[in-house]
């Protein structure tokens, strides 16, 4: 009887194809990895959920919050770019740094740290303005880092990690649109433009009990998971995945409003399709969870950004207003379900499951790019060039899946 690897001769392309048609469920292409798996009780990942909410609750609310203190006269238009970018940098680098770096020990005192830093950074934005105010973003990013480091460190050693992924995914685009929806109704006429600040802050109080939940540390890797650590060809291709991906939803997502004006789509219209979308969002989540056990991240991944083509050829030529809402309808559905299909493809590539540590910063940093490189194409009058960006965007983010799968070290068969 004698091993060898499944795939020495027949090269990566039929390494995509056994990913794609193997009648194998979600769970099988994780093989190899649940040596890194370790118990955390349903009370802590739940805590570990509404912790990562609130570390990226700004991130879906910063129109709100920043163009409300520019109404007010408290930040100029340059200024808004400036904070969000800095908190959004922040919160990529020192969440990636951390996994690079720091082994995770002490979990409750980094999280004590950071939420404290983070209703701090808060309150400090509340009574200041301008480059002060700038200042207190980079250090609500740099807090909400440490908290997403805590959050994705404990999700990816849960067995069911893509599940978790998917469920902590469908929570943020909820929280987000929640507070969205109702802190300029509820709040904002008693907390005016501070009105969202108050609500992060308030939720990084609600961090600190929560601590309590969280396991202190998380222990070593198995020895034999050890040796294989380091980032390869599979898990940087999955990387690039995550980060060409979002790139093409960011670039499409930043010229809805304008290609909706271009067609003379009425405001509410627009509003109501905006909404929807996110509340597509959760749905897509929600889709994943239910089909946690049958679906091939491959695939999945793959058909996605086949759907984002589509979806996007669509925003290039609108036939009328109901194409358009089903589009941008549509657009929201695809986009938690290519992020939770995201963590599947980067753990079976990586059996220390220390590539999904930096899947934040690679989304963060294609949200950023994203937008770049598809403004650079656009015009007042003419979107299609930065829609066929985001399209190019689509195309590389599916290859580099294929390659990330392709070159997947394959689990030992027998042989006789």
């Amino acid at each position: 009887m004698q091993s060898e690897p499944e795939l020495t001769v027949d090269g990566a392309l039929p390494g995509v194809v056994v990913e794609m048609t193997a009648p194998t469920a979600l769970h099988d292409a994780l093989r190899g990895t649940e040596g890194a798996a370790i118990p955390i009780s349903v009370a802590g990942i739940a805590a570990t959920i509404v912790m990562g909410c609130v570390a990226l609750l700004m991130l879906g609310i910063q129109p709100i919050v920043l163009g409300g203190l520019q109404a007010a006269g408290r930040l100029s238009v340059p200024q808004m770019g400036q904070a969000a970018t800095v908190e959004t940098l922040a919160l990529g680098v020192v969440s990636a740094g951390m996994a690079a770096r720091v082994p995770h020990r002490g979990l409750r005192f980094w999280g004590l740290g950071s939420a404290l830093l983070l209703l701090a950074a808060n309150a400090m934005g509340v009574v200041t303005s301008g480059s002060g105010f700038v200042l207190s973003r980079a250090l609500a990013g740099a807090a909400a880092g440490v908290i997403v480091w805590i959050a994705v460190g404990l999700i990816t050693r849960r067995q069911d990690a893509s599940r978790v992924n998917a469920i902590f995914l469908g929570a943020q685009a909820l929280s987000q649109g929640a507070v969205a929806a109702l802190a300029p109704m509820v709040l904002a006429p008693a907390l005016g433009a501070n009105s969202g600040l108050w609500v992060i802050a308030a939720g990084a109080a609600l961090c600190l009990p929560l601590l309590l939940l969280i396991p202190g540390s998380l222990p070593e890797l198995p020895a034999e998971i050890r040796r294989g650590a380091g980032l390869q060809i599979s898990s940087l291709s999955g990387l690039a995945s995550s980060l060409l991906l979002m790139g093409g939803i960011v670039g499409v997502w930043v010229y809805v409003e304008p290609i909706a004006h271009a067609i003379h789509i009425p405001e509410r219209t627009i509003s109501l399709s905006i909404a929807a979308s996110l509340g597509a969002q959760v749905v897509g989540a929600m889709i994943i969870v239910a089909a946690d056990r049958w679906v091939r991240p491959v695939a999945g991944l793959l058909a996605t950004a086949a759907a984002f083509l589509a979806v996007t050829a669509a925003f290039a030529w609108p036939s009328s207003q109901a194409a358009f809402v089903v589009a941008t309808v549509a657009f929201g559905l695809l986009w938690t379900a290519a992020l939770a299909l995201g963590m599947p493809l980067l753990i079976a590539a990586d059996p220390t499951r220390r590539a999904p540590m930096y899947g934040p910063a690679a989304t963060l940093l294609g949200s950023s790019l994203g937008p770049l490189a598809a403004g650079a194409f656009a015009t007042d009058s003419n979107m299609k060039p930065a829609l066929a960006t985001a399209a190019v965007l689509f195309v590389l983010g599916a290859a580099a899946t294929a390659v990330s799968a392709g070159t997947r070290p394959r689990p030992a068969r027998s042989s006789s």
